[in-house]
């Protein structure tokens, strides 16, 4: 079925699936590991390092309640 969105026109909600960004973000950290997620000029990070330093994040925050 399809709907009409007033921010984004037609949608296909066929399409729609029950994941969070997070669920997303972590299948591909698991297929794109090593390849570069965010480039800055000449600095490269890969997705498992953007994903070791979202964690470190996530853990202070945690940590401080």
């Amino acid at each position: 079925m399809t709907k009409l969105s007033i921010l984004c026109g037609p949608e296909n909600l066929s399409l729609l699936k029950n994941e969070t960004l997070n669920d997303i973000f972590n299948e591909t950290v698991e297929k794109y590991h090593s390849k570069t997620a965010i480039q800055f000029n000449d600095i490269k990070i890969s997705y498992q390092e953007l994903n070791n330093w979202s964690n470190a994040v996530a853990n202070q925050l945690i940590s401080k309640g």
